[in-house]
């Protein structure tokens, strides 16, 4: 018997994402990483996509080079500003029921 195949997406909740500023569409709506109804609406996007998880990176602390936060990590926001997952688990679950 064949095991089924699980599909999930990682997500770094800022305004950048992973790719930093790869994706640039008219559509992309990264920038509203600090609204819940953001998140709300792509676990609502992931689920009627059949995906089976989220998985939210998470990161202590910000990029920086002996001590020193690095100025381009500032001007072109790698890792800041960031979110905490943690608080969107439960409104996520509350608008999902397969994710």
């Amino acid at each position: 018997m064949a095991k089924p195949l699980v599909l999930g997406i990682f997500q770094f909740v800022g305004p950048n994402g992973t790719v930093g500023s790869a994706w640039q569409s008219a559509r992309d709506t990264s920038s509203n990483f600090t609204k819940l109804s953001h998140w709300t609406a792509l676990a609502k996007k992931f689920e009627s996509a059949k995906l089976d998880f989220i998985f939210y990176a998470v990161a202590y602390g910000f990029p920086a080079l002996n001590g020193e936060l690095l100025d381009a990590a500032v001007r072109e926001g790698r890792g800041i500003p960031q979110g905490d997952p943690m608080p969107l688990i439960s409104a996520l679950a509350a608008v999902t029921s397969d994710l």
